[in-house]
């Protein structure tokens, strides 16, 4: 006789990724598909079915196991939406390892059963019980702060990324202000962006007079509230430190001299012999000397010579020219 297989399960699948929580027939995806999965649960628990309750969230996690409908339908109820991806392939997976061959899998999501990515075994079991499709969405898709310390605070720059997910042109406004400032707050700074469906842009603010935490909001408002806001900090000025380690005096005077006009930047001058690798400057300068152990953070190598570990010198030049390339207008 052939080996008993897994228990004939029924697992109720519910997808709890980001995505869910667009906005549907007045309440959200995630709770339309919630309330129908606890139904489902329940129906399935009166038929004589014993149930396994899985989340498909970014790792799916099977709740319970071997349950009756009401116990099941509780777990169900008790479920809430993650704000990350989620892996219905892997979910489908673990469900199907549950359910055996003769079981069933009901599956909760706002993906189509088409563009789903299921195996022979999760496709046959698999009834797809799909909340919502499209809609109307722009998403603030990243944002990064760019800062140099040469340069005074309002020179700071903030990048966002913007995309359009909905199917016709958007118009949107892009607002960074202050964490906690009241949204028409003078020190916010709004630009207006509109793209084409599918399409993507960057914008860039400048003239920030604050530093400390700051939102992103995008508006108006659409299907999916949770990609309107986004955070960062804008970092206050702090001096660049930086430690030379030479035997030139000249060019001990020269970054000096340098270093006084910039402002904000603190040189210390050191012998090689007393370098240390513990360095907490910011910018370490080895002048035609490179150390047993590199620092932990930037360094800066000045005619390194042949054979050390750090650097690979090729050859020998009377000149040299430093350029910087631009791949990108706002880099």
């Amino acid at each position: 006789p052939m080996p008993p297989g897994p228990a004939k399960d029924a697992v109720v699948l519910l997808d709890v990724s980001a995505s869910m929580q667009a906005r549907e027939q007045g309440s959200t995806r995630f709770a339309l598909a919630r309330d129908a999965a606890r139904e489902r649960a329940e129906e399935l628990g009166r038929a004589g079915r014993r149930l396994t309750v899985i989340a498909a969230g970014q790792q799916p996690q099977v709740l319970g196991t071997d349950l009756d409908g009401p116990r099941a339908a509780a777990l169900v109820a008790a479920i809430e939406p993650r704000d990350t991806g989620g892996n219905l392939t892997a979910a489908a997976e673990l469900a199907v390892a549950q359910a055996g061959a003769q079981g069933s899998i009901d599956v909760f999501t706002d993906a189509s059963s088409e563009g789903l990515v299921l195996s022979r075994d999760a496709r046959a079991l698999a009834t797809v019980h799909r909340f919502g499709a499209g809609g109307a969405n722009v998403a603030l898709a990243g944002v990064r702060v760019v800062a140099s310390p040469f340069d005074a605070p309002g020179r700071t720059r903030v990048v966002v990324t913007v995309r359009n997910y909905a199917p016709e042109t958007r118009t949107v406004e892009v607002r960074v202000t202050p964490l906690g400032a009241p949204r028409d707050a003078k020190e916010g700074v709004a630009r207006s962006l509109t793209l084409g469906p599918g399409a993507s842009d960057v914008v860039s603010i400048d003239g920030l007079a604050w530093t400390g935490p700051f939102e992103v909001t995008l508006s108006p408002g659409d299907d999916l509230p949770l990609d309107d806001t986004i955070y960062g900090v804008l970092p206050a000025p702090a001096p660049l430190r930086i430690l030379l380690l030479t035997e030139d005096d000249a060019l001990q005077r020269a970054l000096e001299n340098l270093a006084r006009n910039l402002g904000n930047v603190t040189l210390l001058t050191r012998l090689p012999i007393q370098y240390q690798p513990d360095t907490a400057e910011s910018v370490v300068i080895f002048d035609r000397f490179t150390p047993a152990s590199p620092p932990p953070g930037n360094a800066v190598y000045l005619a390194p010579p042949r054979g050390n570990a750090d650097v690979t010198v090729a050859g020998g030049a009377v000149r040299a020219r430093f350029s910087e390339q631009r791949e990108h207008p706002l880099t």
